[in-house]
């Protein structure tokens, strides 16, 4: 059996949302990335205190992608 790894990039959802807004500059998001090994048979990140936020491309009535959150 082989071990797969990742690149991820955290990033505090608090900063991003102020960003977004235009409180602070993109550059400002605190954030980390970290290599880290892929559990293919898991779908939620435990024991981090992390927001998981998963998200699903939806395609709207006149053909429009969009990602949202579920």
């Amino acid at each position: 059996m082989s071990v797969i790894y990742t690149e991820l990039t955290l990033k505090n959802e608090d900063d991003a949302a102020f960003a977004k807004k235009g409180y602070i500059k993109e550059d400002e998001i605190r954030q980390i990335t970290v290599e880290a090994i892929v559990d293919t048979g898991a779908w939620v990140l435990e024991g981090m205190d992390l927001m998981i936020n998963p998200k699903r491309e939806l395609v709207g009535i006149h053909g429009d992608i969009v990602m949202h959150r579920v």
